[in-house]
Parts: C-alpha cells; structure tokens; sequence
C-alpha cells in the first residue's frame, strides 16, 4: 500500500520542511483515505501534492509512494 511507504521514509527526512509538508500530507492521506481507494479523488490528492511539495522532493515523493 502507498501510505506506509510515506511513513518508512519521512523519519530519515532531516529537513524541518520538508517533514512538515509530508507531515501534512500523511495527514491528509488519514482523514481522507478515501481519495486513495477512490479513482476520482486521487487527480485532488495530485494536485494538493503538488501544491505541497516541489521539484526534486515531489519526485523523491512520487517514487517513495508509488515505485
């Protein structure tokens, strides 16, 4: 599943943040899991994770949750 993987790889984030952001983003992941299992609510989770997360960490972020 894609949440563990954000939560394997947000304790070796040194940067305050960028924790922060992800933080914010597991966050979001818990309160609205049903963006996950739903195909329409996932295009809203790519947006919000873009919005987010920029450049090279949104990258690193993509191949974390989904690689």
């Amino acid at each position: 599943s894609t949440v563990p993987k954000i939560w394997r790889w947000l304790p070796k984030e040194s940067d305050p943040e960028v924790r922060a952001k992800l933080l914010s983003f597991c966050g979001l992941l818990i309160s609205h899991p049903g963006h996950w299992i739903d195909g329409g609510g996932r295009s809203q989770f790519v947006e919000v994770l873009n919005q987010e997360i920029s450049g090279s960490e949104r990258e690193e972020a993509w191949k974390m949750m989904y690689e």
